[in-house]
């Protein structure tokens, strides 16, 4: 079964005839496996729904997860934008593998292949990818690099090496939402536009992820 499929059908429990809202996002646990399929307000698992003609059935046994108690997971859904780690634009998920007979699932991003396995980090409308699998920089050897802030997956235990990503695409966006640290020391108001001074900003705060995530065009 491709996400395709079943993106955006109205999600009901047989029970009690209660309609969820639509179907919108998968959320992809630390073995990137599929654990979650979702609504804006509850998940569920692929094996306690089945599709019929335009609405998804939840089986009267259904056990509904709160999305606030899993918003550790992975994000997946159609039209996210993706990034590599050096910040290059791939483009968006046009789909994914829900169930099927391969061990690892995986999604496409135009007319690419990835495995979940590729996933970094990612939000409601963001995924930034490891297209290679190759080795990041482990959280000591990043003190002396110059690299963004990365939710690196707890498998990751890798030998440093010298990434100077080239974000000036970023140059010309406007931040969609404020971008801080913990203690509000750095601070990017909603609605600035991104200079070459505030990218060199973020680069020292390590929030340059951030940066990709929360501007647009």
């Amino acid at each position: 079964m491709l996400f395709k499929d079943i993106y955006k059908k109205e999600v009901i429990i047989i029970e009690n005839g209660e309609s969820l809202g639509v179907i919108t996002h998968v959320y992809v646990d630390k073995n990137y496996e599929i654990a979650y399929l979702s609504t804006p307000t509850h998940a569920f698992k692929v094996a306690d729904m089945f599709a019929y003609k335009d609405v998804v059935l939840l089986s009267k046994n259904v056990v509904l997860i709160d999305i606030s108690t899993i918003a550790d997971m992975h994000l997946l859904t159609l039209e996210a934008k993706v990034y590599d780690t050096k910040g290059a634009y791939l483009g968006m998920v046009t789909d994914l593998t829900i169930s099927c007979r391969k061990k690892e699932k995986s999604f496409f991003v135009g007319e690419s292949e990835y495995k979940l396995k590729h996933i970094v980090s990612s939000n409601l409308s963001t995924i930034i990818l490891n297209p290679t699998l190759k080795a990041l920089p482990s959280e000591k050897a990043k003190k002396n690099i110059i690299m963004e802030e990365i939710s690196l997956p707890l498998s990751f235990n890798a030998k440093a090496e010298r990434i100077i990503p080239d974000y000036s695409f970023l140059i010309g966006r406007k931040v969609s939402s404020e971008i801080s640290d913990l203690h509000r020391n750095f601070v990017i108001k909603r609605g600035t536009v991104i200079t070459e001074k505030i990218l060199a900003s973020a680069k020292r705060a390590g929030k340059i992820v951030d940066l990709v995530m929360k501007s647009t065009h």
